[in-house]
């Protein structure tokens, strides 16, 4: 699937990582040195390293930034943005790369333009009048890394002083009661160092029950389940092989498009009941503040099916990479199969979050879970007796 029937330009300069086709000058391929590069910045990313470290370690070994490449490779491109002779590393260019879908085999054009062609200045289009096309050249990154990263960017999850990453289970922990982020607190006893995860409001009045765990424990014990439930897809996995496991894959994207169906039709309804709408107003059936009430539930729904459109589209987008290697959706947990720690790496790909509440009782709430269920009623469909192990996986 590379985005048949689109036709897109490609400009002088394409971005960092990729390089023009010598057969296809409007079609990326991937520069195979500088995309080591990428996915590298984005695995450390995943272990917890910040921009701004992960910036620093490129510097110290000498890599050389999007811009200096680009001239080491021979473009004539020049940025106004460079203030050195010598361009470097900045967090700023680590989060550009982190943030940037053409990584996942992405296409956006169209992002800015110009009031006509005698103006020069330049303005951000909104985001759906973006031209998008998936699967427009080959990824480097898998749609799953990049959405656990896009994640990662938007939570707070400092790493602590004298460590070079984040904790496993930062930003992880949320109070079972109230939802609120859990607080890691460190106390020292006899020169040592504890720590321990708490909801903030059972300590300042806010109507939870307290509760409190050790992050060592904490830590244990969602070791212990994640090697639970990780067998549990794997047996699931070694099950959709026996029964031959691609239609399912197959029948879920068929599925997704039904979906994605309905919401774009939803949109154009709502486009529609905008103008009558306006027609009644102008017939003056409805007064202006009706109007304006029509228009601005209108609007509200007509966000939230754009908003169901691109997590739909998310998902589809996922199945298709395991389909593009002929094989499962499943089979990317196969290498955690003998996982001996709970790594910052295997937190935050398994982990949505995990509920604390009193006497250290816990619930881990894993990533896909969409996926997972759907996955387990076909298993169902095709085997009534089928493990109830797998049910666990849904609580």
């Amino acid at each position: 699937n590379r985005a048949e029937g689109y036709s897109f330009f490609i400009k002088n300069f394409p971005l960092s990582r990729y390089m023009k086709d010598p057969e296809n000058k409007n079609r990326l391929i991937i520069d195979p040195e500088a995309a080591a590069i990428v996915r590298e910045i984005f695995r450390w990313k995943i272990e917890g390293v910040s921009p701004a470290d992960i910036a620093q370690r490129l510097n110290e070994r000498g890599t050389l930034c999007p811009a200096a490449y680009k001239k080491e490779v021979g473009s004539r491109y020049a940025s106004g943005f460079s203030s050195s002779a010598r361009p470097v590393w900045s967090p700023v260019s680590v989060q550009r790369i982190l943030t940037n879908e053409i990584y996942c085999g992405v296409l956006i054009q169209g992002r800015r333009t110009t009031a006509n062609y005698k103006v020069k200045t330049v303005v951000l289009k909104p985001e759906e009048a973006w031209t998008r096309a998936e699967g427009a050249h080959e990824a480097i990154i898998t749609r799953s890394q990049f959405h656990i990263v896009q994640r990662l960017m938007n939570e707070d999850c400092r790493r602590h002083q004298g460590e070079d990453t984040a904790r496993p289970l930062s930003g992880r922990v949320y109070c079972g009661d109230c939802g609120t982020p859990a607080k890691r607190v460190v106390s020292c006893n006899n020169g040592k160092r504890y720590a321990y995860y708490v909801c903030p409001n059972s300590y300042q009045g806010g109507g939870c029950a307290k509760r409190r765990i050790s992050e060592k424990e904490l830590e244990s014990a969602a070791l212990s389940a994640l090697r639970l439930q990780i067998s549990a897809i794997l047996d699931m996995d070694r099950a959709m092989e026996e029964i031959d496991a691609l239609p399912w894959e197959k029948a879920e994207l068929q599925k997704l498009d039904a979906e994605i169906a309905l919401q774009e039709e939803e949109i154009q309804k709502n486009a529609s009941l905008k103008a009558d709408a306006y027609r009644d107003f102008r017939a003056e059936i409805i007064d202006g503040d009706d109007l304006t009430q029509i228009r601005k539930e209108l609007t509200r729904r007509t966000q939230k099916a754009k908003d169901a459109i691109q997590v739909l589209k998310s998902r589809k987008a996922e199945l298709q990479d395991g389909l593009g290697g002929q094989q499962g959706w499943l089979a990317q947990f196969r290498k955690y199969g003998n996982i001996e720690s709970l790594t910052r790496a295997v937190a935050v790909t398994f982990i949505d979050r995990i509920l604390l509440f009193p006497d250290k009782e816990i619930r881990i709430v894993l990533r896909n879970q969409d996926q997972i269920r759907h996955v387990v009623g076909f298993l169902r469909s095709r085997n009534p007796q089928a493990s109830d192990q797998w049910e666990d996986l849904l609580r």
